[in-house]
């Protein structure tokens, strides 16, 4: 393995700062409606996570983190030649006065930090006003997915249903990235994500989505829920 993190890359989140005991720190971000705050949950935490979760508005909020897995001591002969599962964990949640909607775009992006060699997106059904308050999990596992893995792109976004003023959108917390020693058995209804067998697509990864790219989101939702 390559790298100076002592704790070693395996079995352990490489996401810095998931829940936002630390800010904002480590995350990029776009402040859509009154942009993202920090609160404290407002039903029981996630196992394992801390009593903080971010908080969305009634635009778009989007934040993304990008694991550099060699930085955090995974070799390129060891990623190309054993391809470790990658786990992904994300928590939302909502408030019971308003609803919310959440999605989540995770890709494996290889040295040049724009190939995309396997993606994982969920969009969920948005969670309707008067709810219980309940974190709901997301979740997948990227598996045989070539050579060439060199980052994970970490990028969810939330607003709430009602356009209110404030901060009544998707509650995240928790968000994972776990490079796995050794193949999970148990996989607990996560999705499997392998190589993509199409064209690959071609990501960059110093942006962020453009405002048109959002809108396409929103109408896709909204397709989705009239279905």
């Amino acid at each position: 393995m390559s790298g100076d993190n002592v704790s070693g890359p395996f079995n352990r989140n490489l996401i810095k700062n998931p829940c936002g005991e630390d800010g904002f720190n480590y995350w990029t971000k776009i402040d859509g409606g009154n942009g993202w705050v920090i609160e404290n949950h407002h039903s029981d935490a996630p196992e394992g996570s801390s009593d903080k979760c971010f908080v969305s508005s009634y635009g778009w909020c989007v934040k993304k983190q990008t694991v550099d897995l060699i930085e955090e001591g995974l070799s390129r002969e060891f990623l190309d030649s054993q391809q470790p599962d990658i786990c992904i964990y994300d928590w939302y949640s909502c408030r019971n006065d308003c609803g919310c909607t959440y999605s989540i775009t995770v890709r494996l992006l290889a040295e040049d930090r724009k190939t995309v060699l396997a993606k994982f997106e969920k969009h969920p059904p948005e969670i309707p006003q008067w709810s219980t308050p309940i974190y709901k999990k997301v979740s997948c596992v990227f598996r045989d997915y070539g050579s060439g893995v060199r980052y994970v792109s970490f990028l969810h976004r939330g607003k709430d249903t009602q356009f209110w003023a404030g901060h009544y959108g998707s509650r995240i917390t928790n968000s994972t990235v776990v490079v796995r020693e050794n193949r999970l058995e148990d996989l607990e209804g996560a999705d499997i994500i392998t190589a993509s067998t199409e064209e690959k697509e071609e990501y960059d990864d110093e942006q962020f989505p453009e405002d048109k790219e959002l809108e396409e989101d929103d109408n896709f939702l909204e397709e989705e829920l009239n279905e």
